[in-house]
Parts: structure tokens; sequence; C-alpha cells
């Protein structure tokens, strides 16, 4: 068996200390004939460590399979919203679409996950919270604005207009 084949198997198998035995020889990087790697696989499956020490490790979070799919699309697909959160906070675009013109959260939400529709969204709140926030709108009027793009609920106003405020600052 090839040392590539071994890495993706192991990462297909949350074998963290294979993974661990080949950093110095490997190229975390590496892709399967479909353009898979280590990194979408072991988000697919759920391996949190593993996805950790990868992507702390020179793992690119925002690489695509031939299909356009990140890791992120895998983890969204799998239901894991820990390890979307690990890859967000390394950097996966929020934003990716792949060839079947999905997002995650579009992934997530055919497959009826709620709390991955739910933390993404809130990742697409922050995005726009920031990029409205040169305009020096004030809370309220940007509240109103992200209400109107996501539907907010009423019932949601007071947390929404709380982590806008928490942003502006």
């Amino acid at each position: 068996m090839s040392m590539a084949l071994r890495f993706l198997e192991a990462c297909n198998h949350g074998r963290l200390d294979t993974i661990i035995n080949m950093r110095n020889v490997i190229d975390f990087n590496i892709r399967n004939y479909w353009g898979d790697t280590g990194l979408m696989n072991a988000s697919y499956y759920g391996y949190s460590n593993v996805v950790n020490y990868l992507v702390k490790n020179g793992a690119s979070v925002n690489v695509a399979n031939c299909y356009g799919s990140t890791a992120l699309h895998w983890a969204a697909s799998g239901n894991h919203v820990d390890i979307i959160k690990i890859l967000v906070h390394n950097g996966a675009n929020i934003h990716t679409i792949d060839k079947h013109f999905s997002t995650a959260k579009m992934v997530a939400t055919i497959h009826g996950y709620d709390n991955v529709i739910q933390f993404l969204t809130h990742c697409e709140i922050v995005d726009a919270t920031l990029a409205l926030s040169p305009l020096k709108l004030s809370p309220y009027v940007l509240l109103w604005i992200l209400q109107w793009a996501y539907q907010i609920k009423d019932r949601d106003q007071l947390r929404v207009l709380r982590l806008v405020e928490s942003i502006k600052h």
C-alpha cells in the first residue's frame, strides 16, 4: 500500500497515531483520484481530533475536490457542527459553492441538520455585520437589514441585536 493511500485510510478511520507518524513524510493536502483530501474524509466521518491536527499542521481548509466540495461541505453532510466550528475558526469559506450550486449550509438544509444550519446562519450574520460595519449604521438599522436578509424571527431579535452590538464594538 502506498504512503498516500495509508494516509488517506488513516484519515478515513480516525487513526491519529498513524497520521502523526507520517507528518514528516507526507503532504497533508495529498488527494485521491476525485480530489478528496484526508481533511475532507476526517470531516465527513466526524474525527474532530484528526481534523484539528491536520488543520494545525498545514492542511488547507478551502481546497475543493473535483465536484467543488470542501471539507466544510463534507462536515455539513455528516452533521458535524464541532468540526464545522474548527474549520470556520481556521478560515474555511462558508460561501464556497460546489458544482451542484450548494454551500455547506444548503447541504445541511437538504439533510435537515438544524444545528449545522443554525451555526452557519450565525456565521453569515457575523460576516454581513462586518461587511456593513464601515457604513456606520445604528445597531437597529443593521438589525432590520439582517432581519430582512435572514428572515430572523421576532423571538430571536434580542439575541441578534446583542450579537450585532458585540461585533460593532
